[in-house]
């Protein structure tokens, strides 16, 4: 008897399950909030370095533009100052409007030996302003925020809502149950071992890790949008509403593969869309943004469904342990991506957007699993994957040879 045909017998959505979930319900609720806190704990405050001393004057006495140096959006740079004072910018043909204007001569800067000053704003005491520190131009804040990303792990199996079987003892119901034998090299090594396992391990570790490197990739960046990042906050929350639920009915109605392939897909143009949108349209980046994050909101709820139905029962917690793990790795390296804006600004956007549209095409390889059996063993994998017949010999779990060397 199969798994799934062992749940029918027992009636496998019982009082003991609904409670089981709900519970389980209570803390996830807060789970978002806190993978998204660093947003707020984090935050870097409007910042420039800290002047040079100048002999004879109080910081006060010296204006900023002659200490500082000025970028293209008139407001003085985070991570350089003048290695001497210029005060010829504040002579009366106007330099000073000039420097203000990014269009000053430029002249020797050096990094900010002797820290930075901090301005009241949105922020004003969080982990950058305690440790004095910021680490790089972009303000990237390294990768320690993914090590609780990637959601909580699903696919666990239904514990039984009556553990007595309903015509006989538990004796019955024991001899029902199918025991595998073990698998040599143990679960992790069954994920690899035939081309049909591969092919599922290879795209569900894809779509694990895409989904959360873009999610978190977009989540993590509130101040880049140019928007109160509370209001953006409510807004990046709110669009996993309907998006979840949207994709409940996609995944119900037209199938697995095509949710999670579209969630990606939708997800990664609208990324890679921010390119071409100028910073003085706030609202359309805004716009693709959420968009983007509704999107792969959809395909983590796609993921936890679509990979446990991929994987066989006999090792399901193994590979669904390893989407999550993927998924963790993805949330990891998020951040450190944002670095990569000192190459040029617009290649973070790149790489988030690149991932879910490649990982959409991977999935493209994965088998449909709507109103499909769930497969038993590596062997229905193999069969679904057409790699073998019916009548084929089943994929070894086990050595052939029995206690006595035969």
């Amino acid at each position: 008897m199969s798994f799934v045909e062992l749940l029918a017998r027992l009636g496998g959505m019982g009082r003991f399950q609904v409670t089981y979930v709900a519970a389980l319900a209570i803390p996830l609720l807060m789970l978002a909030s806190h993978n998204l806190l660093q947003n707020f704990t984090a935050g870097v405050p409007e910042h420039h370095c800290r002047p040079r001393p100048v002999a004879n004057a109080t910081a006060a006495d010296v204006p900023l533009v002659v200490s500082i140096p000025w970028d293209g959006h008139h407001r003085p740079q985070r991570c350089r100052r003048y290695v001497e004072p210029q005060w010829h910018l504040l002579d009366a043909n106007g330099s000073a409007s000039a420097a203000a204007n990014g269009t000053a001569t430029a002249a020797a800067t050096e990094p900010c030996h002797d820290g930075w000053m901090y301005l009241e704003g949105i922020f004003t005491d969080t982990i950058v302003t305690e440790v004095r520190e910021v680490v790089d131009p972009s303000g990237s804040r390294g990768g320690s925020r993914g090590g609780s990303h990637g959601g909580s792990r699903g696919g666990s199996r239904w514990i039984p809502a009556d553990p007595t079987y309903p015509g006989g003892s538990r004796q019955v119901l024991r001899a029902l149950v199918r025991r595998e034998p073990p698998m040599p090299g143990g679960a992790v090594a069954a994920l690899v071992r035939t081309p049909g396992m591969r092919t599922v391990s290879c795209g569900v570790s894809f779509v694990w890790f895409s989904t959360s490197f873009a999610y978190y990739g977009l989540a993590m960046d509130l101040q880049g949008f140019g928007f109160n990042v509370y209001l953006s906050q409510v807004v990046f929350g709110a669009v996993d509403i309907p998006a979840k639920l949207l994709s409940v009915l996609v995944i119900s109605c037209l199938g697995r593969r095509l949710a999670q392939g579209g969630s990606l897909a939708i997800a990664g143009l609208c990324i890679l869309a921010n390119i071409f949108v100028p910073s003085e349209l706030p609202m359309l980046r805004m716009a693709f943004a959420v968009v983007g994050k509704g999107a792969l909101a959809a395909s983590f709820n796609c993921a936890y469904i679509f990979s446990g139905e991929l994987f066989p029962t006999v090792i399901r917690q193994t590979g669904m342990g390893l989407g999550g793990t993927m998924a963790r790795v993805g949330g990891m390296v998020a951040p450190l991506v944002r670095m990569a804006a000192d190459v040029t600004p617009v290649l973070p956007l790149v790489i988030y957007g690149a991932a879910p549209i490649v990982s959409a095409v991977a999935t493209c390889f994965l088998p449909e699993t709507r109103n499909v059996p769930l497969p038993e063993t590596v062997k229905d994998v193999e069969r679904r994957a057409g790699n073998l017949e019916d009548d084929d010999v089943a994929v070894p779990l086990s050595s052939t040879k029995s206690k006595d060397g035969a």
